[in-house]
């Protein structure tokens, strides 16, 4: 069997992407619980995927996705601007490697080396650097070829670090930081870590809490992961733009020692958790421990024991659409993912993705050549 795992992903997503309720006749018993029919858990699941495109329309229409293609040029999956690019760049590293800097370490990132604002000369292609500011680095250039100012900004700020150990050697490892890019004021796009907490173990130091955002304009991606107990891990990802484009991801890895220094593929026991928009659910779980084991003694998997240890299950409003499986064919796939409803039907998902697909790639046409191969999940 190949690409099992692979589909059975790409299964979960299209069964649990962004969704807005539609009238299609669902209503709600007196106990708040959901009732649907199948029919209906069919317009959900096509309304949702259409709604993905609509989310994915409003990417590429975000002033980010905007400003990045103006500034690289990209069209129909070639690079128009690389001898734009090349010149900013290069030019800087050449402003860079002239700073003498009086701090020896090696492993460490100090900010007072490269504080202030580098501004980029239009006119002889090269950079030049007011210290007046010593505690962030500001980045000021031309957001594209035709642009007459440096009308863009990347500003590094609030960075700090921590000591600790990789295989005896000292390491300084980012603790918070904030990183932005802006176009004439408005920011584009940003990365800011809040907190990050490290355990150092014998050979290696092991985060064990992780916070923070990225902003891809105008998609706001927060994260927050930790360790929950010693063979618990635990990590949510939360994805908006604030006018319906919501996402959560959440997933639990389990392990059967906390003994990371000795941490092998036999000491994962499983992973589950959920994606899902709105009402749209997938919840997933994953025998790890089971697979590895089967996978050491015969390289692959059967369709039968895929089935039998990773389970997607799909909902709406806790109401229970259906399960993801796989299914032997005897073309050039191995096996597809099915989706057998709650009245005991199945289907071939191919009958959401393969539209999807093709309304994805319209939708991006203008920027990507169009996809040479069928879509293979």
């Amino acid at each position: 069997m190949k690409n099992f795992l692979l589909m059975i992903v790409a299964g979960a997503f299209l069964m649990s992407s962004c969704v807005k309720e539609v009238d299609s006749g669902i209503s709600i018993d007196s106990s708040d619980q959901l009732v649907t029919t199948v029919a209906q858990d069919k317009v959900n699941i096509n309304s949702a995927l259409d709604e993905i495109v609509t989310c994915l329309g409003t990417m590429k229409n975000g002033a980010m996705m905007n400003t990045f293609l103006a500034f690289t040029g990209v069209s129909e999956g070639e690079e128009f601007n690389e001898d734009f690019i090349d010149d900013i760049f290069s030019n800087m590293e050449t402003a860079i490697d002239t700073i003498d800097s009086y701090n020896t370490s090696e492993n460490k990132f100090y900010v007072e080396d490269f504080a202030g604002t580098w501004s980029y000369n239009l006119n002889n292609n090269s950079w030049s650097r007011d210290k007046a500011i010593t505690d962030k680095i500001i980045i000021q250039f031309p957001s594209d070829e035709f642009q007459t100012s440096n009308d863009a900004e990347i500003v590094l700020k609030g960075y700090t670090d921590v000591l600790y150990t990789f295989d005896q050697e000292d390491i300084y490892l980012p603790k918070t930081f904030d990183f932005s890019v802006s176009k004439e004021g408005m920011k584009l796009g940003a990365v800011n870590l809040t907190n990050i907490v490290y355990e150092q173990e014998d050979e290696f130091a092991l985060p064990i809490v992780i916070e923070g955002s990225v902003f891809l304009n105008p998609f706001t991606f927060t994260l927050d992961a930790e360790r929950e107990e010693g063979t618990k891990f635990a990590a949510a990802i939360s994805i908006n733009d604030g006018t319906g484009c919501g996402y959560a991801m959440s997933a639990e890895v389990n392990l059967t020692s906390d003994d990371y220094n000795n941490t092998t593929e036999e000491d994962f026991i499983d992973l589950k958790g959920a994606i899902s928009h709105n009402d749209l659910e997938a919840k997933y779980f994953v025998d790890i421990a089971k697979i590895i084991e089967l996978l050491n003694q015969n390289d692959e998997l059967t369709v039968d024991e895929v089935n039998k240890y990773i389970d997607i299950t799909c909902s709406i409003k806790d109401s229970k659409i259906g399960e993801l499986f796989l299914k032997e064919t005897s073309d050039d796939f191995d096996a597809e993912v099915h989706m057998i409803y709650k009245d005991g039907t199945s289907e071939n998902t191919a009958v959401y993705y393969e539209p999807f697909a093709d309304d994805v790639e319209a939708l991006f046409s203008d920027i990507i050549n169009a996809w040479d191969e069928e879509l293979e999940l």
